[in-house]
């Protein structure tokens, strides 16, 4: 549902899970990747038009390239949602998950190891988190959180080199992810944590060249939103899901409407899909993608009519995480030099909030943890 496809994993893994069969205008997109993989970094204040905010001897004191998170205060906290914004950053020497609430305030750090957690999620209840953990040398794998009693929970358990991008589904009781390996291809599938069933959702084989990607729920938890990349433009898939059906192997096609439980909407030529979140509601889609040829933009599908609106166009454009519960804003990842920042984004004029520098991937809760 978010970055967490270009987080922060060694610049070997990011060329070869990510880059492969893209178009060779996405050079600098891979340049950025492996910056970002090295190190989240000191982004400068005319990034957003502005100083960075800090406070002495708190966490907006930063180590040049190092240290500690730089956080914003929100100028007029009413004009921003309430809510609870967890998101990654490496901030330490590696990627952990921490929390702020939305008016910039009351961070708290929820993993501290030596191993990458990134891209988490909420459940819907605020007390629990889920992310990706890489576990081993090559295996990423999704694991749980609690906040309440601190404990940690391992959700898969499979072949697969790569388990990544998780989404809690609305009532808590399933997360949608993504699974890829190689040379066995892709997939889309989801895990109830409590007993570790799994439920597959779609599937693409193809000797590793295509791949899956940023699976996120419908809020009444029946359908699934995520990106198919190929060698052609990659498009928007949705698939119903049922709990009770345990596998779904239909393949996605844009060609066809109708192909198994799927339904696509294909997009134009142009810069690579990404980051998808779906608003409260259930009415719209925001995701980054094609603004036109050559250029990405935060863009907003209507999805009961496949009308798509560019939000935001000038670089540099913020990628979706989450919207905030009570819709009309979202959390989202925007690209400063080669690093990222987390941003609150007003879904109808698309202003802009700053709110953590050096982070991404994040996700948003009504209640706090």
């Amino acid at each position: 549902m978010r970055l967490d496809r270009w987080r922060q994993l060694d610049a070997t893994d990011v060329l070869r899970r990510r880059c492969r069969g893209r178009p060779a205008g996405h050079a600098p997109l891979v340049a950025t990747v492996v910056a970002l993989a090295v190190a989240l970094a000191v982004v400068p204040a005319a990034a957003h038009g502005g100083p960075r905010a800090t406070a002495p001897g708190g966490p907006g004191v930063r180590a040049a390239r190092a240290g500690a998170a730089t956080t914003h205060g929100v100028s007029d906290p009413g004009t921003v949602p309430d809510g609870r914004i967890v998101f990654s950053a490496t901030w330490d020497g590696d990627s952990e998950i921490y929390a702020i609430d939305a008016d910039g305030t009351r961070l708290r750090q929820i993993t501290r190891n030596r191993v990458h957690d990134w891209s988490p999620t909420w459940h819907p209840s605020s007390h629990k988190v889920a992310f990706v953990r890489r576990h081993g040398p090559t295996n990423d794998e999704i694991f749980t959180k609690s906040l309440r009693t601190g404990t940690v929970r391992r959700v898969t358990f499979s072949r697969w080199e790569y388990d990544g991008s998780p989404d809690y589904g609305p009532d808590g009781s399933w997360i949608v992810f993504d699974s890829e390996a190689d040379e066995d291809g892709s997939r889309i599938r989801a895990v109830r944590p409590r007993d570790g069933a799994t439920r597959l959702v779609a599937e693409w084989w193809d000797e590793g060249e295509a791949f899956m990607s940023a699976p996120t729920w419908s809020p009444d938890g029946t359908r699934i939103a995520y990106v198919v990349h190929e060698y052609a433009p990659p498009y928007i898939a949705f698939s119903d899901f049922d709990p009770a059906v345990r596998r779904r192997a239909a393949r996605p096609d844009p060609a066809d409407a109708t192909a198994g439980n799927q339904t696509c909407v294909a997009t134009n030529e142009g810069p690579r899909i990404d980051s998808l979140a779906w608003s409260p509601d259930g009415a719209t889609l925001a995701f980054y993608g094609p603004a036109s040829a050559t250029h990405g933009g935060l863009c907003l599908l209507d999805v009961a009519t496949d009308e798509r609106r560019v939000l935001l166009y000038e670089p540099p454009v913020p990628m979706p995480g989450a919207w905030a519960p009570q819709g009309g804003y979202m959390a989202a990842s925007l690209e400063a030099g080669d690093y990222y920042d987390v941003v609150v984004v007003d879904a109808q004029s698309g202003e802009i909030v700053p709110l953590v520098a050096d982070a991404a991937a994040p996700d948003w809760v009504l209640r706090p943890e």
